[in-house]
């Protein structure tokens, strides 16, 4: 089946969910990253624990749901929100503030 390729994120306080979906009809590709081992230790969330393993486990569950899915992304473009929303982390992140 060809058709259009999406990867679809989802992320929760303790998991991070991937797909690769083709023409809206079959799903080519998914991983999950869990972080239920790390979280049991301490008997819950722990919100600043659990945000930086999801930027962690982000981009090595994308990378692995791409290679299943043997499809490599390219961005084509970034919309004007998108930049707005990076530079505001950049300025963010240079002055220590969290968003």
């Amino acid at each position: 089946m060809s058709g259009t390729r999406i990867l679809a994120i989802e992320s929760s306080c303790d998991e991070t969910g991937v797909a690769v979906g083709v023409g809206g009809r079959r799903i080519e590709a998914k991983q999950v990253g869990s972080q239920g081992a790390l979280h049991a230790a301490t008997g819950g969330i722990v919100p600043e624990v659990a945000a930086r393993q999801q930027l962690r486990w982000i981009v090595p569950t994308i990378e692995a749901a791409l290679a299943e899915a043997a499809c490599v992304m390219h961005i084509a473009s970034t919309a004007d929100g998108l930049r707005a929303l990076l530079r505001a982390e950049e300025q963010d992140n240079s002055t220590g503030r969290t968003s």
